[in-house]
């Protein structure tokens, strides 16, 4: 083939091959209100379908067999009589889930964290900025102090990138970070699946995150 190709006779072409793509649950809605649906004669399954979705809203295929018992040909059935209609919804594949308590607490500086912090500021608003090194033993309070500057960051609109130097170090940090801002956190890591770390970058680009915590390859974000 090699041979073919330098005489000219024949020529290579490589194509791309997409590995990964969204991930998408079937999902179902009304297209009736709860007058229309009034008038029809539905089974018993139907009913409860008809009425978890008139109670809750859309849902997806699964959630629907869970709370009613239905099986995916009622829901299929309810389709073809225009009571509802089914579509794919997007859905994460997030590879830390959030479990803190909630609250926010403001981020309390002792004198020392607060000098360094005001200076990081006050270098951000200048044409020529600098990076800047917290020395300080382990449990000296610089988390702290970055903690406080991605507030700022973050209500300035701007985005942030965490960087780990292992991804051993990525939970914690994650847990820390997830606790405080929530669901406004992408994890990017060589730990995560293929399908995990594309929906990260898809979070991330969308901007549906302000926040990057990872290892080296968070860089690419």
């Amino acid at each position: 083939i090699n041979s073919l190709i330098k005489k000219g006779i024949i020529e290579q072409q490589n194509s791309l091959v997409r590995q990964v793509s969204e991930a998408r649950l079937k999902s179902a809605r009304l297209l009736m209100d709860e007058t229309q649906i009034s008038s029809l004669k539905l089974t018993e399954k139907q009913n409860e379908v008809v009425e978890l979705l008139l109670k809750e809203g859309p849902l997806s295929v699964k959630e629907i067999n869970y709370f009613t018992g239905a099986s995916v040909s009622v829901v299929e059935t309810l389709a073809r009589k225009k009571v509802l209609e089914t579509f794919n919804k997007d859905v994460y594949r997030t590879p830390y889930r959030f479990s803190g308590n909630g609250e926010r607490k403001e981020v309390a500086l002792t004198e020392e964290q607060n000098g360094a912090y005001l200076e990081i500021v006050s270098s951000m608003s200048q044409e020529n900025q600098k990076p800047w090194l917290l020395y300080g033993v382990t449990g000296s309070g610089k988390t702290q102090v970055y903690l406080k500057l991605v507030d700022k960051l973050v209500e300035e609109g701007k985005g942030v990138i965490i960087m780990v130097p292992e991804i051993s170090l990525t939970p914690k940090m994650v847990a820390l970070f997830k606790d405080r801002f929530k669901d406004d956190v992408a994890i990017l890591h060589s730990g995560l699946s293929d399908g995990q770390r594309y929906d990260e970058y898809l979070r991330i680009s969308r901007n549906e995150v302000k926040i990057v915590v990872g290892a080296r390859s968070a860089i690419f974000a």
